[in-house]
């Protein structure tokens, strides 16, 4: 693959990236008070940069009460292409609603204005920002950070770069996350797969590490008799083969061929990536064709013995933003749950 400039691929990138700025979030699940939106405007290395903060009845009174709410930085996926921050909109809310926590969602740049790592590097200038921006009220020595997809990779990256900075966050969220796009994803022609995927017949996490355990989810699959179960097969691999080709756009867009390596590009060549991550909270959908990036992530910090979860759902990539309704409203439940946690 070649990281030289086609006009082919720029126009095709800024196509989807127009597109993705007119996707709105889901209605669902929804929060049980009402949530108050401002915008903010963040310095980066890169030239100022947007963002959304979400504020709950509960965590405006904290702030009068000189009380200090924790801050969630939530990160939207679009392969680092889309710019589509309204997207993770339902999940900003009912986070703000369920768990008294300000959300921060940060409008990062994206492929094909600019190319790695600007969105790696803005994430993390806006954890920096919300560490200095004391009249905010949020308390800096409780912050999360979380996404779905390449906004989990971005949360990764925010954790590895704050490890580095020897900033301290609570905890990470990270669902379907993406954690290598040094070659095509499995089944698009590549001859090897990468380090941190693995067949579906490995062996899973060991809970018996002193690491939370990983958790299956059950009674969501939907019974189908034994003649729809062809068709739906069918479906599902002419499905991931649109995934892989939007993966492998995506990753050619936005990522030069030399950096695909790139601890900060592919977390997965992190050596020392566990020992940078906090708290952490993997969601992956089984019918999702990266899902072994999420499990062989839980695999190495189970390993290490770092406290984490691993739950898998029946379902697709980044099944917070679009699928089943009850899905959904599990894994977000999920994730206020964590927060609480903290």
């Amino acid at each position: 693959m070649s990281s030289s400039f086609r006009p082919d691929r720029w126009i095709l990138a800024w196509v989807l990236q127009t597109r993705s700025r007119m996707t709105g979030a889901s209605s669902f699940p929804l929060p049980s008070r009402p949530v108050e939106e401002r915008q903010v405007t963040i310095p980066t290395r890169y030239g100022e940069m947007s963002g959304l903060i979400y504020r709950s009845p509960d965590a405006i009174a904290a702030l009068h009460s000189r009380s200090t709410p924790p801050l969630h930085i939530q990160l939207h996926g679009g392969g680092l292409i889309g710019r589509a921050i309204r997207e993770d909109e339902h999940v900003s809310r009912f986070l703000a609603s369920e768990t008294g926590a300000i959300i921060l969602a940060p409008h990062f740049h994206a492929a094909p204005q600019v190319s790695f790592p600007v969105a790696e590097h803005q994430c993390f200038d806006a954890l920096k920002w919300a560490l200095s921006a004391g009249s905010m009220g949020w308390n800096p020595d409780r912050i999360t950070v979380g996404g779905g997809g390449t906004g989990a990779k971005l949360a990764i990256n925010t954790a590895q770069l704050a490890s580095e900075g020897r900033i301290r966050l609570s905890g990470l969220i990270a669902t379907t996350p993406v954690t290598d796009v040094s070659l095509p994803t499995p089944g698009a022609g590549a001859g090897s797969v990468p380090p941190m995927s693995r067949g579906k017949n490995a062996e899973q996490p060991d809970s018996s590490t002193g690491s939370s355990p990983s958790t299956q989810m059950s009674g969501f699959e939907p019974a189908a008799e034994d003649g729809v179960k062809g068709k739906m097969l069918e479906w599902r691999e002419k499905k991931d083969d649109l995934f892989e080709r939007l993966f492998d756009f995506a990753a050619e867009s936005y990522v030069p061929d030399e950096d695909r390596m790139d601890p900060l590009a592919s977390p997965a060549f992190d050596l020392s990536l566990v020992t940078k991550l906090p708290r952490t909270l993997i969601q992956v959908g089984a019918e999702d064709p990266i899902a072994d990036q999420g499990r062989a992530l839980a695999r190495r910090l189970a390993k290490a013995r770092k406290p984490h979860t691993l739950t898998e759902y029946p379902a697709g990539h980044v099944f917070t933003v679009h699928g089943k309704e009850n899905i959904m409203e599990a894994a977000i439940v999920e994730q206020v749950r964590f927060i609480q946690s903290l």
